[in-house]
């Protein structure tokens, strides 16, 4: 993956569309499982330049850019389920109260019970010695974050790791996290936030660390310079996963008086409800849990607090949630306005007829330019039965609306017909009821005459293996195998079938781009082995692992690599991605489903051509071959070429812009979509 900086920008202009009433799940991508790392050596400093392009596939709310998300099993009643015990029991955080403090139990309880589950579950294997140093890394990176460093732990050295047995490494994870707890218990209230300028020193001073244990790795002297740009590059996507903080970080004044620190309230750093972000012991044992996992290297693994779990729940259909009905983005042609994509159809936003294009210039009179999308989000989220006043701006011309919260369920699933009778479906996200929505949709589409359908799964980010297989279902004969679910290391492989007794043969094509992952790569992975379908688009992300959640009896969740799933033609597509049969690469200036979507645009002339041939069901690979030359000749049309001659002026102009508008702002954190 390039970390390239122009790569990246022009990435984060995607449109990826946002749930306005939707927070960003942190977990799917891979934030907070880097955020604790303060794991060494050059394996680590790699993963820290790559946080920043995986971060992306987390924030396309259902996505979003969501966007993740990511992919677990959610295994039906009858259905077999992987045999990994990951809900026999909670791992415990209940030994705090407010009269007691938190010893040992703590650590024994669900540090060791997280280590465990760890080294029974993960994909490979994993010592006892890195889980525990990767813990007490997590919890020195913690402190450093407060202001503390001098109250951190002693890290195990290496030559003293090979002689002890893991009992003694455990107890001694026992007892550094049992005196941290008593050090920061004694801790004023002041001393307890976040500070800006004090976030920032211990982030460089992590990064110099890393950079001079990456040298030393290389054998270069410590004094010799590297890249500045790949030192920037991986302090923004180390602060962006390590602190679930969406407010700015100044570059200014990193040597601060600690003094005016204590006593400058506007350099608190502050969730995205406004309330600071305070050093408890529950922070300092999820700093310590994700460092243990951050030790194992996998950008999919993470330990999920609470609010992050039930977000991830609203986001794949677990629950409904108060809000409005609306999808937004951040317009990085206008200015990152925060703009309207589309209401949700029957939603208090459609009824009081919000539009696509609309501004929102203000929530409950507070400025949007101020705010991050998750911030945002979460203002317009709120109680079920109170209101909250929009000022938005359609055409120049500034109007309010006050919209009445109302629980909102998400639909994974939207269908319509394009002219020529194109019926086509855009799956967001495969959540709990996308099966059912997917049905639903292409049965109304199929009663109105639809010739072909057209898929799409471009930023959709994954979600639950069995909403894969019911998609599947949907185009693939009865038993039919979907995908395998492997861990090597278990011995085990698990097969997943399709389960239609009626499925369409009604000509496909499937839309996907860099942001399909998980799930949808599962389902594109299919139509392709099959050659069901055409693919159209762009390479996909490539995640081919599955997660699994072990729940923590907060509310918390521990979410691990349990296995990899192949295709029916059993192809590992990790970190590789689905190749396109017809290529075409998104440009910051083509919106998904605007009149500029020359994907789209690609994907319909090649349904029409599988219409006009009478392709359908499996595809020769002479037929593929048509149909690319299809592609070429359609790239090639002077009115699609005049288009993308435009749209790459354009790119060059809104690039510029991005860039010019990042120097100025000169920020280590910065919410990038």
């Amino acid at each position: 993956m390039s970390n390239k900086a122009a790569e990246e920008i022009k990435q984060s202009t995607e449109s990826k569309a946002k749930l306005s009433d939707l927070t960003t799940v942190k977990a799917v991508s891979e934030k907070e499982s880097e955020s604790t790392t303060v794991k060494s050596g050059s394996a680590s400093r790699s993963r820290l330049r790559k946080i920043l392009f995986d971060s992306l596939l987390s924030i396309i709310i259902v996505i979003l850019i969501v966007p993740f998300l990511f992919l677990y099993s959610k295994p039906k009643e009858n259905s077999r389920e992987i045999p990994i015990d990951l809900t026999a029991a909670k791992i415990d955080f209940s030994s705090q109260n407010k009269d007691t403090h938190p010893s040992s139990l703590i650590a024994g309880s669900a540090l060791r019970d997280s280590l465990a589950s760890i080294q029974k579950q993960y994909i490979r294997e994993v010592s006892t010695a890195q889980l525990v140093n990767g813990a007490l890394e997590g919890i020195n990176y913690c402190l450093d974050k407060f202001g503390h460093r001098d109250l951190g732990v002693a890290k195990l050295d290496e030559t003293k790791i090979e002689k002890m047995s893991d009992k003694e490494l455990l107890q001694v994870l026992d007892t550094e996290f049992e005196q941290a707890l008593a050090r920061i218990a004694k801790l004023p209230e002041n001393q307890r936030f976040i500070h800006r300028r004090q976030l920032e020193k211990a982030i460089k001073t992590r990064l110099a660390e890393l950079d001079a244990n990456d040298k030393k790795a290389k054998g270069i002297k410590a004094d010799d310079k590297k890249a500045e740009k790949d030192d920037i590059d991986s302090e923004q996507s180390l602060e962006k996963q390590v602190l679930k903080d969406p407010q700015a970080v100044s570059r200014d004044s990193v040597n601060s008086d600690k003094t005016e620190l204590d006593t400058d309230d506007s350099e608190i750093i502050k969730d995205a409800d406004g309330k600071p972000v305070v050093l408890t012991d529950t922070y300092l044992l999820y700093s310590a849990l994700n460092g243990m996992i951050c030790a194992i290297n996998d950008p999919f693994s993470m330990a999920l607090p609470p609010e992050d779990v039930k977000i991830l729940q609203e986001q794949l259909g677990a629950s409904d949630y108060g809000g409005v009905g609306i999808y937004l983005e951040a317009d990085w042609q206008n200015n990152r306005q925060l703009t309207v994509i589309e209401p949700i159809e029957g939603t208090p936003a459609a009824l009081k007829d919000v539009r696509p294009g609309d501004k929102i210039m203000a929530i409950d009179g507070k400025k949007t330019s101020s705010l991050d999308m998750d911030t945002a989000a979460a203002m317009i989220r709120g109680k079920v039965g109170s209101t909250v006043v929009l000022s938005m701006q359609r055409d120049g011309k500034n109007f309010e609306v006050a919209l009445q919260r109302t629980s909102i369920h998400v639909p994974s699933v939207n269908g319509k017909m394009l002219p020529n009778d194109i019926g086509y479906l855009r799956v967001r996200f495969f959540g709990s009821e996308t099966t059912q929505e997917f049905g639903a949709a292409l049965n109304d589409l199929v009663k109105d005459g639809a010739k072909a359908l057209i898929v799409d799964l471009r930023n959709n980010g994954g979600g639950y293996i069995d909403a894969a297989i019911g998609l599947c279902s949907e185009f693939l004969p009865n038993k039919s195998l979907v995908t395998s679910v492997v861990n090597p290391r278990l011995n085990y492989s698990e097969p997943y079938f399709s389960n239609s007794k009626n499925s369409t043969k009604l000509p496909l094509v499937v839309l996907v781009n860099r942001f399909s992952a998980s799930a949808s790569e599962i389902t594109s992975g299919a139509m392709k082995d099959y050659r069901r379908a055409l693919i159209v688009g762009e390479t996909t992300y490539g995640k081919g692992s599955v997660q699994g959640l072990q729940p923590f009896s907060d509310g918390g969740a521990l979410k691990i690599t349990i296995a990899h799933y192949l295709t029916p033609k059993d192809k590992d597509i990790h970190l590789k991605g689905i190749k396109p049969d017809i290529a075409f690469e998104s440009r910051p200036t083509n919106k998904i489903g605007s009149d500029n979507d020359l994907q789209l645009k690609l994907a319909i002339r090649e349904a029409q051509f599988l219409v006009d041939h009478k392709l359908s069901a499996e595809l020769s690979q002479d037929d593929i071959k048509a149909a690319q030359q299809e592609g070429e000749a359609w790239k090639k049309d002077p009115t699609i070429a005049k288009l993308t001659a435009v749209d790459k002026a354009e790119e060059a102009k809104l690039r510029a812009k991005i860039e010019e508008e990042i120097k100025k702002d000169n920020k280590i954190t910065r919410d990038v979509q």
